[in-house]
Formats: C-alpha cells, sequence, structure tokens
C-alpha cells in the first residue's frame, strides 16, 4: 500500500474530525434561528449515521478488518455492519424518546453515544 492510499485515510479521518466540529454546531444554529423541526432532527440523524456510522464502519474495514479476513471477506463486512446497524437503532431510540418525552427531551435512557456526551458537564 503505497502513500496514495493512506493519504486518502487521513483524508477521511479528516473529514469525520470535520464532521464532529460541524455537529456540535447544527443544532445550536437551528435553535439560534429558531428553525427547530421534526424534519431536521431526523435528517440530522441521517447525517451522524453517515458521518459516524457509515464512514469508520468502512474505514475499519479498510484498515482492519479486509486484511483479518482475507479468506471471508464477507465476515469483515459483517463485522463492520454491526456497528453501523447499532448506531442506526441508537438514533432511531433517541429520535422516537425525544419526540414523545414530556420533560423537553432532556432525559436520556439507555446508554450515549460518544458524540452524544458532553465532558465538560461531568
Amino acid at each position: 500500500m503505497g502513500d496514495a492510499y493512506y493519504g486518502q485515510i487521513k483524508l477521511a479521518l479528516a473529514f469525520i474530525l470535520l464532521a464532529c466540529i460541524f455537529d456540535l454546531f447544527d443544532g445550536r444554529v437551528a435553535r439560534w434561528g429558531g428553525a427547530e423541526s421534526p424534519f431536521g432532527r431526523e435528517f440530522d440523524s441521517l447525517a451522524d449515521l453517515i458521518s459516524f456510522g457509515v464512514a469508520p464502519a468502512f474505514l475499519v474495514h479498510r484498515i482492519v478488518l479486509r486484511d483479518v479476513f482475507v479468506q471471508h471477506p464477507e465476515l469483515g463486512w459483517f463485522i463492520a455492519s454491526i456497528y453501523l446497524i447499532c448506531g442506526a437503532f441508537r438514533l432511531a431510540r433517541f429520535n422516537v424518546l425525544s419526540a414523545y418525552a414530556t420533560s423537553g427531551g432532556k432525559d436520556f435512557v439507555g446508554f450515549r453515544s460518544p458524540r452524544r456526551r458532553r465532558w465538560w458537564r461531568r
């Protein structure tokens, strides 16, 4: 694998980091501008699933799993997809609970995704 391959991996990681930064601000900007909507919440979850589910699962497969499961590449894809499926269920559950929450949606039940955790509010 050449330098171009590792350059593409670094670029993909930089885009995931950029998605993290943008994700910090998108909800705040919508609330600040008074443009919150159920569609926006669902679209944000779809963007989160792509940025923090599909992209990392694909990278883990490209970097690690395809070399580990050379004889059975479908097993590598299956393992990578488990993370993606769990992330999709977690986001769907969050959206359903926040849509029906009576306390303003600030209470969360279950395990938090790393991107939802606020490290400065421990």
